[in-house]
C-alpha cells in the first residue's frame, strides 16, 4: 500500500454549482470549503501525531489561507503540507485531489485516514 505522503488525498464536497461552505453537524460547527485549487479547506487532528481516524469528532479546519471568508476561524495548512492540488467541478460537486507531505503535521506513517 502506498505511503500516506504519496497517497492521493481527496477532499470532495457535494455542493451547489457555485461553491459553498459545508457545516458539519456537531456541538462546535466546522467548515470545509472548496473554491479553487488555490483556496480550499479540510480537517486535520487537533494535535500533532494524533491519528486522523481518532480525531473525527474534534478535528479542526485547516485551509490554504487563514480565516477565509467561507471558513471563519480556520487555520492555515502548515507550510509545505499541500504538495499538489487539482480542482474539478461538475454538476452538483466540487473536488480537490492532490498529495500531502505528512511530516509537516507529524501525521504517523501508519495512519491510513478516517
Amino acid at each position: 500500500m502506498a505511503k500516506l505522503s504519496t497517497l492521493i488525498i481527496i477532499f470532495a464536497i457535494v455542493a451547489s454549482a457555485h461553491t459553498t461552505a459545508l457545516w458539519l453537524k456537531r456541538a462546535t460547527p466546522r467548515t470545509v470549503m472548496v473554491e479553487s485549487e488555490k483556496v480550499f479547506c479540510s480537517f486535520l487532528p487537533k494535535t500533532y501525531r494524533e491519528e486522523i481516524r481518532n480525531s473525527e469528532d474534534d478535528a479542526i479546519t485547516f485551509c490554504t489561507e487563514a480565516n477565509p471568508v467561507n471558513a471563519p476561524e480556520a487555520k492555515k495548512f502548515p507550510n509545505g503540507f499541500i504538495k499538489s492540488a487539482n480542482f474539478a467541478k461538475g454538476k452538483g460537486f466540487v473536488q480537490i485531489t492532490g498529495t500531502i507531505d505528512r511530516t509537516k503535521y507529524k501525521l504517523k506513517k501508519s495512519d491510513r485516514g478516517g
